[in-house]
């Protein structure tokens, strides 16, 4: 983390790398990324990554889990120091993520 994501081309010319989950990533050694540049976390994908510079979703189901969240989810939450970034693909899904 420490790069300024607002700043055109923040990233360019570097490697970037897209977490995301699944049945095929359950035996995935996630430290293997810890320290590499650039990470967005997927979903869910937070929780393996922490480290991760930025949080992304479109999902509500997502959201409506972090709002309810369990004390894990919760603690891992707050403790999340990327960007956090929800892509609202409707208006209600705006007003439940706040």
């Amino acid at each position: 983390m420490g790069t300024d994501l607002q700043k055109e081309g923040a990233w360019q010319g570097q490697p970037a790398y897209l977490l995301g989950g699944g049945s095929s990533l359950r035996q995935f050694d996630w430290s293997k990324l810890k320290g590499k540049p650039n990470q967005v976390a997927v979903n869910m994908a937070f929780l393996k990554a922490p480290w991760a510079d930025i949080f992304f979703t479109e999902d509500l189901r997502v959201v409506e889990e972090l709002i309810t969240q369990t004390p894990e989810i919760k603690k891992a939450w707050d403790e999340f120091q990327g960007t956090k970034v929800y892509h609202c693909l409707e208006g209600n899904f705006k007003e439940k993520a706040l």
